[in-house]
């Protein structure tokens, strides 16, 4: 996902081409969802009761061992991107259970910004939180290259980054140059580089675990066929330096409503592709960034089929599942928060209720860059980049009680300069 470069110094997302129509699956009944969904919205604003939020110890300490039960009780770890402790809080208060993983991007501009430690301070992480990190981190800050990383040029910052993380999080999750199959980020992946990028991802990996032995790092490309790199398996840095495969998925192009969500389902490059994929490396699963995405006239607005859908998904792949965030941006660009979403929000609810019922899977035991046994078949689907959607239903007004919280906090404060 691509923040608004003011805040986050984030190029804008290039919009994907068109693509030929394909014959998709039967779509899942989503008349059935939006009854669930009315049914819980219309008994939450009935009951106007504040949820409370929920109980942690004092001070915020980090994580504990890779494989822990995660604090919110669900078969993976759950969790949100945000880089403001209050709105975390708010967060957990509205889906009544705490959070096991905070996304959080440093500032990027140079290693200096990199290496400040504003997005672990008390001002971005709940007291008490008891989850871990997912970091996002550019395989370069401004001025770098893929080249300078590859040479390694750069690994006593990297080394002292993965000190930075396991300092405080000693098992956190790690995404270097993460979405490298799509055109306007830096360090994207194309036909001609990708040697030197998978070159440069393996060599910060292992500058990172000298620091932090313990990180584990996720291969993260965005779902389906990307503009840069259309096949992203072909930047796959191998299994030594991956512990987690991971893809970024939102609400557009198209938005998941009819044919919308199997063909985001069983498309090349794909949910069903990357899981797939996932099982035949012998790695975790998980969805760093996923979201409504109301601010954009490609997305299905505040669509609570998405929402059912993909939780669904994760909950069919509880085995495979090591964590998701859900992306609470309230900015206009992508107003993708719950708490700007009600619709959305009753079906977060709902369905996060649903998936509390399922058995946690036994952990195994977990080693950085485990290689495991060759893998088999590889999925092929045919594909290409999905069209735009224009159709955006309203938005509802009302705003659920127990998301109203959140929705009085949405502002455009500039935290990339904390």
């Amino acid at each position: 996902m691509r923040l608004v470069p003011s805040r986050w110094q984030r190029p804008p997302r290039a919009l994907p081409a068109a693509r030929a129509p394909r014959a998709v699956p039967a779509a899942a009944p989503s008349a059935v969802v939006a009854a669930v969904v009315a049914v819980v919205a219309v008994l939450v604003l009935a009951s106007g009761a504040a949820i409370a939020p929920p109980a942690r110890a004092v001070e915020s300490t980090g994580s504990g061992a890779a494989g822990q039960a995660a604090p919110s009780g669900l078969a993976w770890h759950s969790g949100v991107f945000s880089h403001d402790a209050q709105q975390t809080v708010e967060f957990e208060r509205a889906r009544g259970r705490e959070v096991d993983v905070l996304a959080v991007f440093p500032t990027r501009d140079s290693w200096e910004t990199i290496l400040q430690d504003w997005w672990m301070s008390p001002t971005a992480v709940p007291q008490g939180f008891r989850g871990t990190l997912a970091v996002g981190v550019p395989l370069f800050p401004g001025g770098g290259s893929l080249e300078q990383t590859a040479s390694g040029a750069d690994d006593a910052r990297w080394e002292e980054l993965g000190r930075l993380i396991a300092s405080r999080y000693p098992d956190a999750w790690v995404r270097p140059g993460w979405e490298m199959n799509i055109p306007n980020w830096p360090w994207a992946a194309t036909p001609d580089n990708v040697e030197t990028y998978r070159a440069a991802f393996r060599t910060a990996v292992t500058a990172l675990r000298r620091g932090g032995p313990g990180l584990r790092i996720v291969f993260n490309p965005n779902e389906g066929r990307g503009g840069s790199l259309p096949d992203a398996t072909q930047a796959y840095p191998g299994d030594d330096v991956v512990d987690v495969v991971g893809i970024d998925a939102y609400d557009w192009y198209p938005a998941y409503q009819g044919d919308g969500w199997p063909e985001h389902r069983t498309k090349d490059q794909g949910w069903d592709f990357w899981a797939d994929f996932a099982r035949s490396r012998g790695k975790k699963f998980a969805v760093p960034e996923w979201g409504v995405m109301t601010g954009s006239d490609a997305s299905g607005g505040d669509n609570p089929d998405y929402i059912a859908s993909v939780m669904a998904w994760m909950g069919e792949h509880a085995d495979l599942m090591a964590f998701d965030a859900y992306f609470e941006e309230t900015q206009s660009y992508c107003q993708c928060a719950l708490s700007q979403n009600p619709r959305a929000a009753a079906a977060y609810t709902a369905t996060l209720a649903d998936l509390a019922t399922l058995p946690a899977p036994v952990a195994a035991p977990w080693q950085p860059g485990a290689v495991p046994a060759p893998p088999g078949a590889m999925p092929s689907q045919p594909g290409a980049v999905p069209s735009p959607s224009g159709a955006v239903p309203p938005p509802s007004d009302a705003v659920p009680p127990q998301w109203g919280a959140a929705a009085a906090g949405e502002g455009d404060a500039d935290v990339s300069g904390r």
